[in-house]
């Protein structure tokens, strides 16, 4: 073999090597396409998270809201309880009272009827006696 055999040789062998990066870097290309695709991808995706963390903010923004004006229905709600509930209690002690004074008069009518039949029973014992 000749050195001018070898040199064709090496020279074909770095030629096979240069078709196989040449491929190889044809590869890398496509890999580097698909890639950016993906990165544009979630670019797109990054964007609708963003787009979503607004309306989730918005929509905090709403519950604080209301929970302020729940909060307010809350108070006022106490506030009127605690009224009626103090307008009730002087009511049940005014009909309680009424009540008291009513039973009262009961009382001492029955207690009078009471007195006034003993004394006719005792009349008509008597009566019964002298018979």
């Amino acid at each position: 073999m000749t050195i001018e055999d070898l040199s064709r040789d090496v020279a074909k062998g770095f030629g096979n090597i240069d078709e196989r990066f040449v491929r190889v870097d044809e590869q890398f290309v496509r890999i580097d396409e698909r890639f950016a695709r993906i990165d544009e991808r979630f670019v797109r995706i990054d964007e609708r998270f963003d787009r979503m963390d607004e309306r989730f903010d918005r929509m905090d923004e709403r519950f604080a809201r209301m929970d302020e004006r729940f909060a307010r229905m809350e108070e006022r709600f106490d506030r009127r309880l605690r009224e009626e509930h103090e307008t009730m209690r002087r009511h049940f002690d005014v009909m309680v009272e009424r009540i008291e004074a009513a039973v009262r008069l009961v009382a001492e009518g029955h207690h009078h009827l009471r007195t006034v039949l003993d004394d006719h029973e005792v009349r008509l014992q008597a009566i019964e006696k002298h018979e």
